[in-house]
């Protein structure tokens, strides 16, 4: 919307974004802000999912300063949180952020978890695997997914995007605790560089890797 010109919208927008999150942070993939209620059944959660997304909010929020539109405080404060929920609860001892879901790492139907579907590759068994590691998350009191077992994976692409958007919004609120977890998930991330396959590799607990 910023693109467009239309700020009052885009600073609008940016904000509902935060209207489900969390007391621990964390911002769901989904606002169901419509439909209150909507796939309860799948998420256990009223007012949206029980995923997360990359946290896009940190470099949408500098792009806004950047052009003279600073967001509200009431904003940068949810978007800290939000990528401190990442950093603080979702780590791993590399120091990687882990992920609960395929859902949550923007490439949900990407060959790299095809390891965690049993057999060859089928869609609807895919979509039932899909559906079964929802109901395997480890959650927080909200019912925010903590960690999920059945899916340890720390992707190089979420874990770039989340340091990628520290920085972004460390830049504008001069948050030095966010912005010095910027460069040691930085440096985390430089370990999973695989020489011989020349690009990084993902951290998974599955010893076929993803």
């Amino acid at each position: 919307w910023l693109e467009l010109g239309e700020v009052d919208r885009a600073q609008r927008e940016l904000a509902t974004a935060f209207g489900p999150q969390t007391a621990s942070g964390f911002v769901p993939h989904i606002n169901y802000v419509r439909s209150p209620g909507f796939h309860y059944d799948l998420w256990g959660r009223r007012d949206g999912s029980s995923i997360t997304q990359p946290p896009m909010y940190g470099y949408a929020a500098a792009e806004l300063a950047r052009a003279g539109h600073q967001p509200t405080e009431e904003v940068l404060a949810a978007a800290t949180a939000g990528l401190r929920f990442l950093l603080d609860h979702r780590r791993n001892p590399s120091g990687l952020v882990r992920v609960c879901h395929p859902w949550e790492t923007g490439a949900d139907d990407s060959p790299r978890w095809d390891d965690h579907c049993p057999g060859d590759f089928d869609r609807d068994r895919w979509r039932i695997t899909k559906d079964r590691l929802v109901s395997l998350f480890e959650t927080g009191p909200d019912g925010e997914a903590l960690t999920n077992p059945a899916f340890d994976v720390a992707p190089v692409g979420f874990n770039a995007l989340v340091a990628f958007n520290a920085r972004e919004l460390a830049g504008i609120t001069g948050d030095d605790r966010l912005a010095d977890d910027a460069k040691v998930l930085a440096g985390a991330l430089a370990d999973r560089w695989d020489p011989v396959l020349g690009t990084w590799v993902d951290e998974c607990s599955d010893t076929s890797g993803s």
